[in-house]
């Protein structure tokens, strides 16, 4: 996963980013283990930008 601007994520079956989750720093490539029925929440501060989530 990547973003344009930094964000915060959260991962799992009920997620839904808020300001205490984990921070993804704009422009950096992470890599995370999910499980079938995951869903992937983005929050942005800045209230713009873009992300990509890529299979491995």
């Amino acid at each position: 996963m990547a973003t344009t601007t930094l964000a915060r994520v959260a991962i799992g079956p009920d997620a839904d980013a808020a300001a205490g989750d984990m921070i993804l720093p704009a422009g950096a490539v992470e890599y995370f283990r999910v499980q079938p029925g995951d869903r992937i929440s983005l929050l942005s501060p800045s209230g713009a930008g873009l992300a990509t989530v890529t299979e491995c």
